[in-house]
């Protein structure tokens, strides 16, 4: 998706990223689980072909700060 990235400050410049997407991650990190990645359902259907030796594990709902409710899945390498 879309982000807008932008300078901020003079004396100490820091890079910052605005969008949908990158509020999205960070709410998705929030409510994640150690060593273990959470992706959006879309994301899973992208990959699903192509990534293996991944336990996907049961889709998970989750209510995102002013988002609303994101299909979500736990994705858990297999050893």
């Amino acid at each position: 998706g879309e982000i807008t990235c932008g300078v901020l400050g003079e004396r100490l410049p820091k890079l910052d990223l605005f969008g949908h997407n990158v509020n999205l991650a960070a709410r998705m990190e929030q409510s994640g689980k150690p060593q273990k990645i959470r992706v959006t359902s879309e994301f899973r259907e992208l990959v699903n072909d192509v990534v293996v030796g991944v336990d996907w594990g049961e889709e998970e709902v989750i209510e995102v700060k002013n988002m609303g409710r994101v299909g979500t899945y736990i994705m858990d390498p297999l050893r």
